[in-house]
């Protein structure tokens, strides 16, 4: 990579988001992490390091990074589902479930939502 300035939160932005579209997601952690250190109270910075852990499947560190953003985007439907999502891979299915309820039915991940629903109470039957 060229030489940047990396006190510049546009560039750290635009260095993370570049990793991650490229699969490089230990790269795309560790700037997100600068990133985060730089300035944690800004949306970007913030979701950026929830997506690099969630690529990462570092699904228990995204989780609250997710949850934090969806208080102030609360209609993002697609980080409901990556909430979901990750508290499934933590075998956390109850609340996995309670996500996926949140999902409005006319969401285009409605579909998604309504598969991963019947296949954790298909799980949660089995245990009970």
């Amino acid at each position: 990579l060229v030489n940047f300035d990396s006190t510049r939160t546009d560039y750290m932005q635009l260095l993370v988001r570049s990793y991650l579209n490229m699969g490089m997601y230990d790269d795309a952690t560790l700037y997100a992490q600068k990133l985060y250190a730089m300035d944690s109270l800004w949306y970007d910075s913030r979701e950026l390091l929830a997506h690099a852990y969630y690529r990462k499947k570092m699904y228990a560190e995204a989780m609250p990074l997710y949850e934090q953003c969806l208080r102030v985007k609360p209609s993002k439907n697609d980080l409901t589902i990556r909430i979901a999502i990750c508290y499934y891979e933590t075998k956390q299915l109850e609340t996995a479930l309670e996500w996926y309820n949140k999902i409005d039915s006319l969401d285009n991940q409605f579909i998604f939502a309504t598969q991963m629903k019947a296949s954790i109470e298909k799980e949660l039957a089995k245990k009970s």
